[in-house]
Formats: structure tokens, sequence, C-alpha cells
């Protein structure tokens, strides 16, 4: 992802949005980068607190709420090992990790990839990123939102599992 991004990237960066972003060294790398605002979304509570613990500052936001095509309240599956943690119900780790398992299945707030952006005011004259990474999420996610809401953004990029782990 890093170059990628830094083969893009203007020096004016406004803000970037990273959902999911869980307990990834690149954070590190996005967090020494200059920009006005970093929003990192993380619906499992334990791994946001640890991302405020170490991150949250002025222009370092950190949110735990889950994104999803819809605002309200939905399950959340909590998975272990947390980082295959998602919205989607139907999650089949057994092939990939054998040690995988659900922890549990509880209702989480949620808010609407949309809503996000427009929250977030962005300015369309500097280079905006918007980072997912919803462990199946995606496409639900994208296909709610308008092309004038995603035009505001440089530089979008999806993470999206190689096996067929989310139905």
């Amino acid at each position: 992802m890093e170059n990628i991004i830094n083969a893009q990237l203007e020096k004016n960066v406004g803000q970037i949005i990273y959902v999911g972003a869980g307990n990834v060294p690149n954070i590190e790398w996005l967090s020494s980068l200059s920009f006005e605002q970093l929003q990192l979304i993380e619906p499992v509570e334990s791994i946001a607190r640890k991302l405020t613990k170490k991150y949250a500052s002025d222009n370092i936001i950190v949110k735990n709420l889950a994104i999803s095509n819809v605002t309200g309240v939905s399950d959340f599956t909590f998975m272990h090992p947390a980082k295959y943690s998602s919205l989607k119900q139907k999650i089949n780790l057994s092939t990939v990790l054998k040690n995988s398992r659900v922890q549990e299945v509880k209702a989480v707030s949620t808010l609407s990839l949309s809503e996000l952006i427009q929250n977030a005011n962005l300015d369309k004259s500097k280079s905006n990123i918007l980072l997912l990474s919803i462990n199946g999420s995606e496409l639900d996610c994208l296909s709610s939102v308008t092309q004038d809401e995603l035009t505001q953004f440089s530089i979008i990029s999806v993470q999206v599992e190689s096996k067929d782990i989310y139905n």
C-alpha cells in the first residue's frame, strides 16, 4: 500500500480516512505523513482503545464503530484472531486458519460510509485518501455512496481477501 500511495501522493494531503484500521503496521507509516487529519475507524473496542492510546492527538482521531452501507445497529461477528472480525455473519476461516473461532456475535453501532464521508467535510482542493479494510463489506459500502462522494478522494485503496472467507 505504501508504494501505491507514495507514487500518487501530492504534498497537499487533507484527510486520510482508514476504515478497519486494526493493528496493522500501515498506521505507523500513515501517522508519519504530513496531513490535516487522520481518522482511524475500528469496530473492535479493544483494538480501538489501543489505537487511541498510541495515536490519538489533535489531528489523529480514533472512532470505535463499524462502517456499513447503513447507519444504525448491526450484528458484528467477533473472531479470534480479531483481524478477521466482520459485519458478515458467515465467515469461513476453517480452510485458511485452523485455530480460528467465533468469540461472540454482538450488536454494534454502524455508520454508513456515505455519512462518514459527508461528516468528514473534505476539502476537494486537497488530496484526500480513503483506505477500506472492512472484511467482506467493501462492495456493500462502496455501492451505497454516490459518485460525487467518491470523487472527493484522490486515492481509494480497498483491501480484499484473496480467499473466499466472507460469504
